[in-house]
């Protein structure tokens, strides 16, 4: 709780948005369904990429704070560069089954990077890392008898780790990011066996 608090005063969009998305991840625990729990991400990255292409204003403006000057809580400059970036290169990376040559500047998303990186087989393999740990947190969440302060947690781990595919790779391609994956779903697996 402590750890989400100073993530809440960082006035960071990313935060909001990882909780935003974990707010809305509680219709897992209500459908109680592991196999939604692994298609509710890709679900929400597909309504993004389509908002990306129909609604794009939108969806600038929607994280705009202020109607007028500078605030440090307008992240429509951020919001504008990262989902700019995103838009330019999907096309690119459908049309390269081996990968990009060129730099990238700019978060991706944990999939969307992996095939830029890796062509077709990158993306095949992140895909299965994620619907690894979407299934393993979906089971603990569904189906283990958890306290609903682990779910509570859980959910918000589940958030992250959506905004993480969606947009914000650039904390899971890290060794400590894949590493921090890795003790994510060794303990949500524990948490899953032992209850």
């Amino acid at each position: 709780m402590i750890c989400i608090f100073f993530c809440i005063c960082s006035f960071a969009g990313s935060v909001y948005a990882a909780l935003a998305l974990s707010v809305i991840s509680v219709i897992i625990w209500l459908v109680r369904s592991q196999k939604f729990a692994v298609i509710f991400p890709f679900l929400i990255f597909a309504i993004f990429v389509w908002i990306l292409y129909t609604h794009y204003n939108e969806l600038i403006l929607f994280s705009r704070n202020t109607n007028g000057g500078y605030d440090f809580l307008d992240k429509t400059n951020s919001a504008n560069m990262r989902f700019g970036y995103i838009r330019d290169f999907l096309p690119k990376i459908i049309t390269s089954p081996f990968g990009l040559d060129e730099e990238i500047f700019q978060p991706l998303g944990f999939i969307v990077r992996s095939a830029a990186r890796s062509g077709y087989i990158g993306g095949i393999l992140a895909t299965m890392v994620l619907v690894k740990l979407y299934a393993i947190i979906g089971l603990a969440i569904t189906k283990g008898q958890l306290s609903y302060l682990q779910k509570f947690g859980l959910l918000i781990v589940y958030g992250a780790l959506i905004a993480g595919f969606i947009y914000l790779d650039n904390c899971f391609i890290q060794i400590y990011g894949f590493t921090l994956l890795v003790l994510i779903y060794q303990r949500v697996q524990k948490l899953s066996i032992t209850k």
